[in-house]
């Protein structure tokens, strides 16, 4: 299993999540760093929607957090959807 933080938690996020990691025990998310919506730190994405690999949720932490949250999971793989990055045109 693959334990793998997702770097965002907004809509686009929680979308990526819900198709590539919910239901599917190859992955374990770990948990969602708050990069866009402003209090959503400190909360958990609802084991309602994350689905029965989640029963308790999964938390959502501060991206200034990052540094200090890797080491402490044995994360394996990070997961940066494109719509929470910026770009020029």
């Amino acid at each position: 299993m693959k334990r793998v933080l997702i770097l965002g938690a907004a809509g686009r996020d929680f979308h990526n999540f819900n198709v590539i990691f919910r239901d599917n025990p190859a992955y374990h998310v770990i948990a969602f760093t708050a990069t866009q919506i402003p209090d959503i730190a400190g909360r958990r994405y609802p084991a309602e929607l994350a689905g029965s690999l989640y029963p308790e949720g999964i938390p959502i932490f501060e991206e200034k957090d990052l540094e200090s949250l890797v080491p402490n999971t044995k994360l394996k793989r990070s997961f940066f959807p494109t719509a929470t990055f910026p770009t020029r045109t």
